[in-house]
């Protein structure tokens, strides 16, 4: 369906038949290319360009854009760490002027923050504990729960908690320490992990 864009004069193709050859083309020109930054740029750029959904076009170009960067086990890009308002003007750029450049400094900057939030995701695969990898699934709904039932960790609970998911009891001890410290490590470039969002941060007690 034809779609229009806010704040451009630019009217991308209106034609299904036009739309798909040219998705296409996309798709084919981004497997071709061997650079995951490259190929991570090039995605988040000409998906919105070409407008082939009828929605989510930005958000489909930015869920796109990790592929290249996770395959090449890079950290991925978290759009949190991207400014909004000089991303649309990077788009802008790009209808109105076919000029990149705006768009690929914001890139930059925001890989470049984003990057360095997740050290510390990157640092606990590179030494993986026991609870990180057999209790995986219970540390993130601990970590759920104690930020948005808790607002604290309350290793008390994380103890019922456990007992109450049967882990055995020689590891609980070490699986509510670990909880304990993916709790006080969260931030805004990994609270994904969780289903949490950076807001839910706000007014949760550290310490």
């Amino acid at each position: 369906m034809p779609a229009g864009i806010g704040y451009s004069s630019y009217k991308p193709p209106d034609d299904e038949f036009i739309i798909e050859d040219e998705f296409d083309v996309t798709i084919q020109k981004a497997a071709a290319i061997t650079d995951p930054f490259e190929q991570s740029f090039f995605l988040l750029v000409h998906i919105p360009y070409l407008q082939a959904f009828a929605d989510v076009n930005k958000r489909t170009s930015r869920i796109s854009s990790n592929i290249p960067l996770l395959k090449a086990d890079l950290a991925p890009m978290s759009f949190i760490t991207m400014d909004d308002r000089a991303y649309i003007d990077g788009l802008i750029g790009i209808y109105e002027m076919n000029n990149v450049s705006l768009l690929r400094e914001v890139y930059i900057d925001a890989y470049l923050a984003s990057a360095n939030n997740y050290k510390t995701l990157r640092a606990e695969v590179d030494t993986p504990e026991k609870a990180a990898i057999a209790y995986r699934d219970f540390v993130k709904e601990a970590v759920r729960t104690s930020v948005l039932d808790y607002k604290a960790f309350d290793p008390d609970a994380v103890m019922a908690m456990a007992e109450a998911r049967n882990v055995p009891e020689e590891d609980r001890e070490e699986v509510v320490a670990y909880v304990g410290a993916q709790f006080k490590g969260l931030h805004e470039g990994n609270v994904i992990r969780y289903r949490l969002k950076p807001e839910d941060l706000v007014g949760i007690a550290r310490e």
